[in-house]
């Protein structure tokens, strides 16, 4: 999740890469498919709202209708955060390297 004081380094090219682990299971699979579908941004919550900053968050979310509303597709997932995309995890997971189970 992203506090005020990580944000700078999770906008950073390969800011995430140094969390990768221990990001949860769902959210991991979800950047590796948006990676393989070819697009190259990602809105995930919990990563680009400041969950530290309460006028941030409000902010945020009173802009999700902007935000889905203007997207290629939403991927919604079952389950709690480390059940990971259930029907493409098993592809994902033995085709990208960085993934680690």
């Amino acid at each position: 999740m992203s506090t005020q004081k990580t944000a700078t380094t999770h906008i950073e090219y390969g800011g995430l890469s140094y969390a990768w682990v221990k990001l949860p299971k769902t959210i991991q699979d979800t950047i590796l498919l948006v990676s393989r579908l070819g697009e190259r941004y990602l809105w995930t919550d919990s990563l680009w709202i400041f969950q530290d900053n309460p006028i941030a968050w409000n902010n945020n979310a009173s802009a999700m209708h902007f935000i889905y509303g203007h997207a290629y597709f939403t991927i919604c997932a079952d389950g709690d955060s480390e059940s990971g995309l259930r029907a493409a995890a098993p592809l994902l997971r033995t085709m990208h390297p960085v993934y680690e189970s």
